[in-house]
């Protein structure tokens, strides 16, 4: 059997202006889904739908069901639409609209919150692995993982220990009896899978030999500059043949990162600064970017290094697409002294929070180092604890 389907991921609404990304979604996403209204099949969603908790009272909250609503309305009715249940903290239990929905439009669309197989349609078999805290993730598989190529498609979201190494990492150094979300191998995956594996989660865009992390269909920050979008996939199941298409969503925010190493002109002078910035200038406001970083690595022997910095928050300061991030050289000894201050004052006061030492030896010890005069604590204990009248007393007795 012929199965054609499309796979998205990582929506996030809530996290930019959902006006803009609900522009993106239709003019790309919906449109695209309408243009194969004939010869579609099924719909996945690999988690991340939400951003965040919403409220009823916030916007987002009605572009979250418009959203669905217009998935809906641009299938046929018996299109198959499945929403894998993403990380928690994003996901926040909202897809209560889910069953209302499915309800008034009386429609096979399912979210899978736990981790399932299905036969979603004659001879296309699903594995799902919406991510999951686990205490031992062998066990808790161990049914669904029993028999290798057994899946056509796979679809989840959590973390690919090929595309997540750090992530991964620190999942696996974690100790105790505490659930810990799993970490997969493509090479398990592939195992599985006599297909195809998608999932959600990391936000760039890899193909990994037949595993894929589908990446955000949007972008709202930097270090994601990669293309955004989703994929439309087939396959004949009785030929085992599988295909698949990234679709770039063209309307994504542009990020664009700038960097200027040591050798860079703009160090060379304050006049070819301005000139190399200028021409820069120029090419972003050509090119349209949404969101421009520069990065400025200051090289340590830089002659004045506060007057160019100086200048280059002057020049950027009224323009908020523009980021600045200056590293390196000067800046980075500058933070390091600052520590270093930081650090001696912390030693130097730190009697202060000695709970052994009694207050009057505090005072004492304080005044001797601040200003450099010798008071002996039982002068200062006088002055702490005994009462006014007696300190005068004491001192008229004393000449």
């Amino acid at each position: 059997m012929k199965y054609k389907g499309y796979v998205i991921s990582d929506i996030h609404i809530g996290a930019k202006d959902t006006s803009k990304l609900y522009e993106e979604y239709k003019s790309i996403f919906i449109n695209t889904i309408k243009n194969d209204y004939d010869s579609l099949n099924f719909i996945i969603i690999c988690g991340d739908y939400f951003d965040h908790k919403l409220f009823l009272n916030e916007k987002d909250s009605a572009f979250a069901y418009t959203m669905m609503i217009d998935l809906i309305e641009a299938t046929r009715d018996d299109v198959k639409i499945r929403l894998i249940y993403g990380t928690e903290s994003h996901e926040c239990n909202q897809y209560n609209i889910i069953s209302k929905l499915k309800s008034i439009y009386h429609r096979d669309i399912e979210v899978i919150k736990y981790a399932s197989e299905e036969e979603l349609f004659p001879g296309l078999h699903i594995l799902y692995l919406p991510e999951e805290h686990l205490y031992n993730k062998d066990e808790y598989y161990s049914e669904l993982f029993s028999e290798y190529g057994e899946y056509d498609y796979i679809f989840g979201h959590g973390v690919i220990r090929e595309a997540m190494k750090e992530a991964a990492t620190q999942i696996d150094n974690k100790q105790g009896k505490r659930k810990k979300v799993p970490v997969f191998s493509t090479a398990e995956l592939r195992k599985l899978c006599k297909g195809e594996t998608y999932f959600g989660h990391y936000h760039v865009n890899c193909d990994m030999d037949n595993v894929f992390y589908v990446g955000s269909f949007s972008r709202w920050q930097f270090g994601e500059e990669e293309p955004k979008g989703f994929y439309k996939i087939s396959c004949n199941t009785e030929k085992n043949k599988y295909t698949h298409e990234f679709i770039e969503n063209t309307l994504a925010p542009i990020y664009k990162t700038i960097s200027f190493g040591y050798d860079s002109k703009v160090f060379k002078s304050i006049d070819e600064a301005k000139a190399t910035l200028d021409h820069i200038d120029k090419i972003i406001q050509n090119n349209y970017f949404d969101n421009v970083k520069f990065m400025f690595n200051i090289p340590i022997d830089y002659q004045d290094p506060e007057f160019l910095i100086l200048y280059l928050n002057e020049r950027y300061k009224f323009k908020e697409f523009i980021k600045l991030e200056i590293v390196n050289g000067y800046i980075d000894n500058k933070r390091k002294q600052q520590k270093e201050i930081v650090k001696e004052e912390n030693d130097k006061y730190s009697f202060i929070f000695d709970k052994n030492m009694a207050l009057e030896d505090k005072v004492s010890y304080f005044i001797s180092i601040e200003y450099n005069r010798q008071i002996p604590s039982e002068t200062i204990y006088n002055y702490l604890y005994k009462p006014f009248n007696e300190i005068i007393n004491d001192t008229d007795e004393g000449g």
